[in-house]
Protein backbone atom coordinates (compact mmCIF):
# COMPACT_ATOMS: atom_id res chain seq x y z
CA UNK A 1 0.00 0.00 0.00
CA UNK A 2 2.67 2.43 0.83
CA UNK A 3 4.21 1.75 -2.52
CA UNK A 4 0.88 2.34 -4.29
CA UNK A 5 0.33 5.62 -2.48
CA UNK A 6 3.76 6.76 -3.40
CA UNK A 7 3.09 5.99 -7.06
CA UNK A 8 -0.11 7.93 -6.95
CA UNK A 9 1.75 10.86 -5.50
CA UNK A 10 4.28 10.69 -8.34
CA UNK A 11 1.56 10.47 -11.04
CA UNK A 12 -0.46 13.43 -9.70
CA UNK A 13 2.09 16.14 -10.68
CA UNK A 14 2.47 14.74 -14.14
CA UNK A 15 -1.30 14.79 -14.73
CA UNK A 16 -1.47 18.35 -13.47
CA UNK A 17 1.20 19.43 -15.92
CA UNK A 18 -0.61 17.67 -18.76
CA UNK A 19 -3.85 19.42 -17.90
CA UNK A 20 -2.09 22.82 -17.79
CA UNK A 21 -0.52 22.19 -21.17
CA UNK A 22 -3.89 21.27 -22.64
CA UNK A 23 -5.43 24.51 -21.28
CA UNK A 24 -2.57 26.51 -22.77
CA UNK A 25 -3.03 24.77 -26.10
CA UNK A 26 -6.76 25.47 -26.05
CA UNK A 27 -6.08 29.14 -25.30
CA UNK A 28 -3.61 29.36 -28.21
CA UNK A 29 -6.05 27.74 -30.62
CA UNK A 30 -8.77 30.06 -29.44
CA UNK A 31 -6.57 33.10 -29.81
CA UNK A 32 -5.47 32.03 -33.30
CA UNK A 33 -9.07 31.49 -34.32
CA UNK A 34 -9.98 34.89 -32.98
CA UNK A 35 -7.19 36.55 -34.99
CA UNK A 36 -8.16 34.70 -38.15
CA UNK A 37 -11.79 35.62 -37.65
CA UNK A 38 -10.86 39.27 -37.11
CA UNK A 39 -8.81 39.26 -40.30
CA UNK A 40 -11.66 37.73 -42.26
CA UNK A 41 -14.10 40.27 -40.86
CA UNK A 42 -11.73 43.11 -41.75
CA UNK A 43 -11.25 41.78 -45.28
CA UNK A 44 -15.01 41.48 -45.77
CA UNK A 45 -15.51 45.02 -44.41
CA UNK A 46 -12.83 46.46 -46.76
CA UNK A 47 -14.18 44.61 -49.80
CA UNK A 48 -17.77 45.70 -49.36
CA UNK A 49 -17.31 49.09 -47.65
CA UNK A 50 -13.86 50.62 -48.13
CA UNK A 51 -12.83 49.36 -51.60
CA UNK A 52 -12.76 52.37 -54.08
CA UNK A 53 -15.23 52.16 -56.93
CA UNK A 54 -13.46 52.48 -60.33
CA UNK A 55 -14.52 55.54 -62.31
CA UNK A 56 -15.60 54.65 -65.84
CA UNK A 57 -13.59 56.58 -68.42
CA UNK A 58 -15.77 57.82 -71.27
CA UNK A 59 -14.79 56.43 -74.64
CA UNK A 60 -14.49 58.83 -77.53
CA UNK A 61 -17.41 58.60 -79.87
CA UNK A 62 -19.75 57.11 -77.26
CA UNK A 63 -22.34 58.85 -75.17
CA UNK A 64 -24.84 57.41 -72.75
CA UNK A 65 -27.49 60.17 -72.89
CA UNK A 66 -29.04 62.21 -75.71
CA UNK A 67 -27.59 65.39 -74.20
CA UNK A 68 -24.08 63.95 -74.25
CA UNK A 69 -24.51 62.72 -77.82
CA UNK A 70 -25.73 66.17 -78.93
CA UNK A 71 -22.81 67.86 -77.17
CA UNK A 72 -20.36 65.44 -78.73
CA UNK A 73 -21.82 66.05 -82.21
CA UNK A 74 -21.55 69.82 -81.66
CA UNK A 75 -17.89 69.48 -80.65
CA UNK A 76 -17.14 67.40 -83.71
CA UNK A 77 -18.85 69.98 -85.95
CA UNK A 78 -16.83 72.82 -84.39
CA UNK A 79 -13.61 70.87 -84.89
CA UNK A 80 -14.48 70.33 -88.58
CA UNK A 81 -15.21 74.05 -88.99
CA UNK A 82 -11.90 74.89 -87.33
CA UNK A 83 -9.99 72.60 -89.70
CA UNK A 84 -11.77 74.21 -92.67
CA UNK A 85 -10.92 77.73 -91.46
CA UNK A 86 -7.29 76.74 -90.94
CA UNK A 87 -7.12 75.41 -94.52
CA UNK A 88 -8.63 78.67 -95.83
CA UNK A 89 -6.12 80.64 -93.78
CA UNK A 90 -3.21 78.64 -95.23
CA UNK A 91 -4.55 79.22 -98.76
CA UNK A 92 -4.92 82.96 -98.12
CA UNK A 93 -1.39 83.13 -96.73
CA UNK A 94 -0.07 81.45 -99.88
CA UNK A 95 -1.98 83.85 -102.13
CA UNK A 96 -0.71 86.83 -100.15
CA UNK A 97 2.87 85.58 -100.50
CA UNK A 98 2.42 85.17 -104.28
CA UNK A 99 0.88 88.64 -104.61
CA UNK A 100 3.65 90.17 -102.56
CA UNK A 101 6.26 88.50 -104.78
CA UNK A 102 4.48 89.71 -107.92
CA UNK A 103 4.21 93.23 -106.50
CA UNK A 104 7.89 93.30 -105.65
CA UNK A 105 8.74 92.12 -109.18
CA UNK A 106 6.50 94.81 -110.69
CA UNK A 107 8.05 97.47 -108.45
CA UNK A 108 11.52 96.42 -109.54
CA UNK A 109 10.46 96.49 -113.19
CA UNK A 110 8.90 99.94 -112.72
CA UNK A 111 12.05 101.26 -111.10
CA UNK A 112 14.14 99.84 -113.94
CA UNK A 113 11.81 101.40 -116.53
CA UNK A 114 11.88 104.74 -114.74
CA UNK A 115 15.66 104.67 -114.70
CA UNK A 116 15.68 103.78 -118.40
CA UNK A 117 13.23 106.59 -119.21
CA UNK A 118 15.35 109.03 -117.23
CA UNK A 119 18.44 107.96 -119.19
CA UNK A 120 16.59 108.32 -122.50
CA UNK A 121 15.40 111.78 -121.54
CA UNK A 122 18.92 112.82 -120.69
CA UNK A 123 20.19 111.48 -124.01
CA UNK A 124 17.37 113.23 -125.89
CA UNK A 125 18.17 116.51 -124.15
CA UNK A 126 21.85 116.03 -125.06
CA UNK A 127 21.04 115.37 -128.72
CA UNK A 128 18.65 118.32 -128.81
CA UNK A 129 21.54 120.53 -127.69
CA UNK A 130 23.62 119.18 -130.59
CA UNK A 131 20.99 120.05 -133.17
CA UNK A 132 21.90 123.17 -135.07
CA UNK A 133 19.57 126.13 -134.58
CA UNK A 134 17.00 126.55 -137.30
CA UNK A 135 13.50 127.74 -137.93
CA UNK A 136 10.66 125.93 -136.27
CA UNK A 137 9.46 123.07 -138.42
CA UNK A 138 12.72 122.58 -140.35
CA UNK A 139 13.43 118.90 -141.16
CA UNK A 140 16.86 117.28 -141.39
CA UNK A 141 18.41 113.83 -141.73
CA UNK A 142 20.39 113.55 -138.49
CA UNK A 143 21.75 110.08 -139.12
CA UNK A 144 22.10 107.53 -141.91
CA UNK A 145 23.75 104.12 -142.03
CA UNK A 146 23.81 102.06 -145.25
CA UNK A 147 25.59 98.69 -145.50
CA UNK A 148 25.97 96.14 -148.27
CA UNK A 149 24.02 92.97 -147.43
CA UNK A 150 24.48 90.38 -150.13
CA UNK A 151 22.63 91.58 -153.24
CA UNK A 152 20.88 94.36 -151.28
CA UNK A 153 21.55 97.38 -149.07
CA UNK A 154 20.34 97.60 -145.48
CA UNK A 155 19.62 101.12 -144.24
CA UNK A 156 18.82 102.98 -141.05
CA UNK A 157 17.86 106.67 -140.99
CA UNK A 158 17.02 109.21 -138.28
CA UNK A 159 14.92 112.20 -139.36
CA UNK A 160 14.31 115.08 -136.93
CA UNK A 161 12.32 118.32 -136.91
CA UNK A 162 12.93 121.54 -134.99
CA UNK A 163 10.32 122.92 -132.63
CA UNK A 164 7.63 121.55 -130.36
CA UNK A 165 3.86 121.58 -130.49
CA UNK A 166 3.81 121.42 -134.27
CA UNK A 167 1.36 119.40 -136.37
CA UNK A 168 2.42 115.88 -137.25
CA UNK A 169 4.86 115.68 -140.15
CA UNK A 170 3.76 113.35 -142.95
CA UNK A 171 6.08 112.40 -145.77
CA UNK A 172 8.22 109.74 -147.44
CA UNK A 173 11.85 108.69 -147.84
CA UNK A 174 13.26 108.41 -151.37
CA UNK A 175 16.56 106.64 -152.06
CA UNK A 176 18.90 106.86 -155.03
CA UNK A 177 22.38 105.51 -155.67
CA UNK A 178 25.33 106.56 -157.83
CA UNK A 179 27.66 103.90 -159.19
CA UNK A 180 28.67 101.85 -162.20
CA UNK A 181 26.25 99.99 -164.47
CA UNK A 182 28.16 97.71 -166.86
CA UNK A 183 31.21 99.92 -166.42
CA UNK A 184 29.38 103.22 -166.96
CA UNK A 185 28.59 105.78 -164.19
CA UNK A 186 24.84 106.05 -163.56
CA UNK A 187 22.40 107.23 -160.91
CA UNK A 188 19.39 105.00 -160.28
CA UNK A 189 16.46 104.92 -157.87
CA UNK A 190 16.52 102.31 -155.10
CA UNK A 191 13.38 100.62 -153.84
CA UNK A 192 12.61 98.35 -150.85
CA UNK A 193 12.88 94.60 -151.35
CA UNK A 194 9.57 92.73 -151.56
CA UNK A 195 8.82 89.39 -149.93
CA UNK A 196 9.61 87.69 -153.26
CA UNK A 197 13.02 89.41 -153.41
CA UNK A 198 12.23 91.93 -156.19
CA UNK A 199 12.15 95.71 -155.94
CA UNK A 200 8.82 97.47 -155.54
CA UNK A 201 9.73 100.12 -158.06
CA UNK A 202 10.69 97.48 -160.63
CA UNK A 203 7.37 95.69 -160.19
CA UNK A 204 5.41 98.92 -160.53
CA UNK A 205 7.42 100.05 -163.53
CA UNK A 206 6.98 96.77 -165.36
CA UNK A 207 3.27 96.86 -164.65
CA UNK A 208 2.51 99.86 -166.87
CA UNK A 209 1.48 97.62 -169.79
CA UNK A 210 -1.86 96.51 -168.32
CA UNK A 211 -4.41 97.61 -165.76
CA UNK A 212 -4.14 94.34 -163.78
CA UNK A 213 -0.38 94.65 -163.56
CA UNK A 214 -0.68 98.30 -162.52
CA UNK A 215 -3.06 97.40 -159.69
CA UNK A 216 -0.68 94.65 -158.54
CA UNK A 217 2.23 97.08 -158.54
CA UNK A 218 0.23 99.66 -156.55
CA UNK A 219 -0.77 97.08 -153.92
CA UNK A 220 2.83 95.88 -153.64
CA UNK A 221 4.04 99.48 -153.30
CA UNK A 222 1.56 100.20 -150.49
CA UNK A 223 2.40 96.92 -148.73
CA UNK A 224 6.19 97.08 -148.83
CA UNK A 225 6.86 100.86 -148.63
CA UNK A 226 6.07 100.99 -144.90
CA UNK A 227 9.81 101.44 -144.23
CA UNK A 228 9.71 104.66 -146.28
CA UNK A 229 6.71 106.29 -144.59
CA UNK A 230 7.34 109.25 -142.24
CA UNK A 231 4.82 110.24 -139.56
CA UNK A 232 6.30 111.94 -136.49
CA UNK A 233 6.31 115.05 -134.30
CA UNK A 234 10.01 115.52 -133.49
CA UNK A 235 11.95 112.51 -134.77
CA UNK A 236 11.54 109.09 -136.41
CA UNK A 237 13.86 106.17 -137.02
CA UNK A 238 13.35 104.07 -140.18
CA UNK A 239 15.10 100.90 -141.32
CA UNK A 240 14.72 98.44 -144.16
CA UNK A 241 16.42 96.74 -147.13
CA UNK A 242 16.92 98.21 -150.63
CA UNK A 243 17.28 96.09 -153.77
CA UNK A 244 20.36 96.44 -156.02
CA UNK A 245 19.63 96.00 -159.74
CA UNK A 246 21.65 93.25 -161.46
CA UNK A 247 25.03 94.47 -162.78
CA UNK A 248 24.93 97.69 -160.73
CA UNK A 249 27.78 98.51 -158.34
CA UNK A 250 26.74 101.29 -155.92
CA UNK A 251 29.33 103.80 -154.72
CA UNK A 252 27.13 106.23 -152.76
CA UNK A 253 23.54 106.37 -151.55
CA UNK A 254 21.40 109.50 -151.17
CA UNK A 255 18.18 109.74 -149.16
CA UNK A 256 15.67 112.56 -149.62
CA UNK A 257 12.85 113.56 -147.26
CA UNK A 258 9.72 114.34 -149.26
CA UNK A 259 6.66 116.23 -148.07
CA UNK A 260 4.29 115.88 -150.96
CA UNK A 261 6.38 116.82 -154.01
CA UNK A 262 8.77 119.01 -151.99
CA UNK A 263 12.22 117.85 -150.89
CA UNK A 264 12.61 118.96 -147.27
CA UNK A 265 16.03 117.41 -146.56
CA UNK A 266 18.68 115.18 -148.13
CA UNK A 267 21.77 113.23 -147.02
CA UNK A 268 24.43 111.25 -148.94
CA UNK A 269 26.67 108.44 -147.67
CA UNK A 270 29.66 106.98 -149.47
CA UNK A 271 29.83 103.16 -149.48
CA UNK A 272 32.87 101.07 -148.64
CA UNK A 273 32.62 97.96 -150.79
Amino acid sequence: MPAAGQADLEVAPVASRVRRRRRHHDYAVFALGAVVGALLCGLVFWWFVLKPTPVATPVAGTASTPEERALQANVQQKEAELRFLRAQLDTADGQIAIEQGARQTMEQSMRALQEEIGGLRERLAFFEQLLPPGPAGSVSVRGMDVKLQGDALSFTTLVTRQGQGLPEFSGLLRFSATGLQNGSPVTIALHPVTAAGSAVGAVAGAASGSNASTEAGTEASEMHNAALVLRFDQYQRNQGVLAIPPGFVPESVTVQVLEGDSVRAAHTQQLSL
